[in-house]
Protein backbone atom coordinates (compact mmCIF):
# COMPACT_ATOMS: atom_id res chain seq x y z
CA UNK A 1 0.00 0.00 0.00
CA UNK A 2 2.88 2.56 1.10
CA UNK A 3 4.55 1.67 -2.30
CA UNK A 4 1.38 1.98 -4.24
CA UNK A 5 0.49 5.54 -2.22
CA UNK A 6 4.44 7.09 -3.29
CA UNK A 7 3.71 5.60 -6.94
CA UNK A 8 0.81 7.60 -7.02
CA UNK A 9 2.37 11.01 -5.89
CA UNK A 10 5.28 10.38 -8.31
CA UNK A 11 3.13 10.03 -11.27
CA UNK A 12 0.71 12.90 -9.97
CA UNK A 13 4.03 15.14 -9.32
CA UNK A 14 5.21 14.36 -12.53
CA UNK A 15 2.28 15.56 -14.32
CA UNK A 16 1.77 18.62 -12.11
CA UNK A 17 5.53 19.54 -13.30
CA UNK A 18 4.74 18.88 -16.99
CA UNK A 19 1.48 21.00 -17.54
CA UNK A 20 3.08 23.91 -15.35
CA UNK A 21 4.81 24.95 -18.09
CA UNK A 22 1.84 24.40 -20.68
CA UNK A 23 0.57 27.95 -22.32
CA UNK A 24 3.65 29.71 -20.64
CA UNK A 25 5.63 32.30 -23.14
CA UNK A 26 8.86 31.25 -24.09
CA UNK A 27 11.77 33.69 -23.77
CA UNK A 28 14.97 33.98 -26.31
CA UNK A 29 16.75 33.43 -22.73
CA UNK A 30 16.71 34.10 -19.27
CA UNK A 31 19.56 36.68 -19.37
CA UNK A 32 17.10 38.92 -21.66
CA UNK A 33 13.91 38.80 -19.21
CA UNK A 34 10.81 37.10 -18.98
CA UNK A 35 9.52 39.55 -21.44
CA UNK A 36 11.92 39.30 -24.13
CA UNK A 37 10.26 37.25 -26.67
CA UNK A 38 11.62 38.54 -29.41
CA UNK A 39 14.76 40.40 -30.55
CA UNK A 40 14.33 42.75 -33.90
CA UNK A 41 17.12 43.06 -36.49
CA UNK A 42 17.56 44.96 -39.62
CA UNK A 43 20.19 44.06 -42.25
CA UNK A 44 20.92 44.32 -46.17
CA UNK A 45 17.77 42.28 -47.11
CA UNK A 46 15.39 43.50 -44.56
CA UNK A 47 13.85 43.50 -41.15
CA UNK A 48 13.33 40.64 -39.39
CA UNK A 49 12.23 39.25 -36.14
CA UNK A 50 14.15 35.88 -33.88
CA UNK A 51 12.00 34.57 -31.55
CA UNK A 52 11.12 30.98 -30.31
CA UNK A 53 8.89 28.55 -30.90
CA UNK A 54 5.61 29.10 -28.61
CA UNK A 55 3.77 25.96 -28.80
CA UNK A 56 4.93 24.65 -25.07
CA UNK A 57 3.57 21.19 -26.89
CA UNK A 58 6.31 21.08 -29.66
CA UNK A 59 8.57 18.49 -30.32
CA UNK A 60 11.70 17.76 -32.05
CA UNK A 61 11.54 16.17 -35.44
CA UNK A 62 12.39 12.46 -35.13
CA UNK A 63 14.78 12.69 -37.50
CA UNK A 64 16.96 15.33 -34.75
CA UNK A 65 16.75 13.04 -31.94
CA UNK A 66 18.46 9.85 -33.09
CA UNK A 67 21.45 9.62 -30.78
CA UNK A 68 23.73 6.50 -32.55
CA UNK A 69 24.68 7.31 -36.10
CA UNK A 70 27.61 5.88 -37.59
CA UNK A 71 31.02 7.44 -38.10
CA UNK A 72 31.92 8.06 -41.12
CA UNK A 73 30.01 10.30 -41.66
CA UNK A 74 28.73 11.43 -38.67
CA UNK A 75 31.99 12.09 -36.18
CA UNK A 76 32.44 13.88 -33.61
CA UNK A 77 33.67 17.15 -34.90
CA UNK A 78 35.87 19.37 -32.72
CA UNK A 79 34.07 22.50 -31.28
CA UNK A 80 36.63 25.08 -32.67
CA UNK A 81 37.22 24.70 -36.84
CA UNK A 82 40.32 26.43 -36.72
CA UNK A 83 42.58 28.79 -35.22
CA UNK A 84 41.02 32.68 -35.08
CA UNK A 85 37.83 31.39 -36.39
CA UNK A 86 34.72 31.70 -33.70
CA UNK A 87 32.31 28.77 -33.40
CA UNK A 88 29.29 30.49 -31.69
CA UNK A 89 26.07 29.24 -30.13
CA UNK A 90 22.23 30.19 -30.14
CA UNK A 91 23.41 33.56 -27.68
CA UNK A 92 26.10 34.57 -29.02
CA UNK A 93 24.63 34.71 -33.10
CA UNK A 94 21.89 36.14 -31.72
CA UNK A 95 24.30 38.96 -30.04
CA UNK A 96 26.54 39.11 -33.36
CA UNK A 97 22.86 39.58 -35.17
CA UNK A 98 21.92 42.12 -33.22
CA UNK A 99 25.86 44.46 -32.96
CA UNK A 100 25.75 43.60 -37.18
CA UNK A 101 22.45 45.21 -37.54
CA UNK A 102 23.38 48.30 -35.47
CA UNK A 103 26.52 48.66 -38.04
CA UNK A 104 28.65 48.20 -34.67
CA UNK A 105 32.57 46.56 -34.72
CA UNK A 106 34.32 44.06 -32.41
CA UNK A 107 36.26 45.41 -29.78
CA UNK A 108 39.64 45.28 -31.75
CA UNK A 109 37.38 47.27 -34.70
CA UNK A 110 37.14 44.65 -36.67
CA UNK A 111 33.61 44.03 -38.53
CA UNK A 112 31.42 41.26 -37.86
CA UNK A 113 31.12 38.26 -40.32
CA UNK A 114 28.21 35.63 -39.30
CA UNK A 115 28.69 32.85 -41.99
CA UNK A 116 26.14 30.23 -42.02
CA UNK A 117 27.63 27.26 -43.24
CA UNK A 118 24.62 25.20 -43.97
CA UNK A 119 24.35 23.57 -47.39
CA UNK A 120 22.25 24.96 -50.18
CA UNK A 121 18.93 22.65 -49.31
CA UNK A 122 19.07 23.97 -46.16
CA UNK A 123 19.49 27.51 -46.86
CA UNK A 124 16.83 27.31 -49.35
CA UNK A 125 14.47 26.67 -46.69
CA UNK A 126 15.38 29.83 -44.70
CA UNK A 127 19.17 31.65 -43.81
CA UNK A 128 20.73 33.83 -40.45
CA UNK A 129 19.36 37.39 -41.43
CA UNK A 130 22.75 39.10 -42.63
CA UNK A 131 25.11 36.13 -42.68
CA UNK A 132 27.05 35.14 -45.65
CA UNK A 133 26.34 31.23 -46.58
CA UNK A 134 29.78 29.35 -47.22
CA UNK A 135 28.41 25.28 -47.05
CA UNK A 136 30.17 22.69 -45.03
CA UNK A 137 32.37 19.99 -47.04
CA UNK A 138 30.67 16.79 -45.71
Amino acid sequence: MKIKSILSFVLVSMFTLSTAYADKPVAISKADGPNSLEIGISVDVGSHKIMRNQNNKNTVNPAFAKTSRPCPPFCVQPMQLRPGVETIGEQEIIHYAVMQSKGQRMPDGSEIMVIDSRTPDWTAKGMIPGAVNIPRLI
